[in-house]
């Protein structure tokens, strides 16, 4: 029974000396998630021209969003007063 414990306590004690070092990169890794996550969410909640302040120098495929902006998929889509029959 005391060389299971052994054997337990060795994995325990390697699988730490792994994931010790990485410590600093899982924080850096929810950092970034994190700046993406409110990036997007930023991005979703505005208009394309509140982003981008020189459309006649942009192509016009950076504006794709408008298409998209009253898509009942959407989320933050804007529902009609009254519904469609």
């Amino acid at each position: 029974m005391s060389s299971a414990l052994a054997g337990e306590k060795l994995v325990r004690k390697l699988i730490w000396m792994v994931a010790e070092p990485m410590i600093p990169f899982y924080a850096a890794g929810l950092i970034v998630l994190y700046g993406i996550n409110a990036g997007a969410n930023a991005m979703m909640n505005c208009e394309s021209r509140d982003i981008l302040r020189f459309e006649d120098s942009l192509p016009a495929d950076l504006f794709a969003a408008e298409e998209f902006k009253n898509d009942p998929r959407n989320p933050n889509a804007k529902v009609d007063a009254k519904p469609a029959h």
